[in-house]
């Protein structure tokens, strides 16, 4: 079974993390002859858990996925400065069998572009 955003994750598959980049902003920067992109590419990571004590789960996931994207410096290269962590939201299925716990942490990264080669980070 494929995983993705448009589908929800079972309990079974609990815990797991889901991680998107669901929106991106962009602005043509400088006036040289191949104009240079800066793009801030909104990074999300949803952790998913299933059980007992999902207020317990969530926040250690949390914690380990903070310390994560704290270590990534700039990704070889590829973002400009290191992510920077903006948001987080936390939510429950109480209902559910078992109870499943979501929290979606959001990060947003820094690169640069040229208009020709929008996959290549300059």
């Amino acid at each position: 079974m494929e995983i993705n955003r448009s589908a929800p994750v079972s309990a079974a598959r609990a815990p797991c993390l889901l991680i998107t980049t669901p929106s991106e902003r962009a602005a043509q920067i400088g006036t040289l002859s191949v104009p240079r992109v800066m793009r801030t590419v909104t990074v999300v990571i949803e952790a998913v858990a299933a059980g007992a004590d999902l207020d317990a789960q969530l926040d250690q996931i949390g914690l380990e996925v903070e310390q994560a994207m704290a270590g990534v410096g700039l990704l070889g290269g590829l973002i400009k400065s290191p992510p920077q962590y903006s948001e987080m939201q936390m939510d429950r299925e109480d209902t559910a069998s078992p109870p499943v716990g979501y929290l979606r942490m959001a990060w947003q990264c820094d690169m640069a572009t040229t208009h020709i080669n929008p996959d290549i980070p300059i």
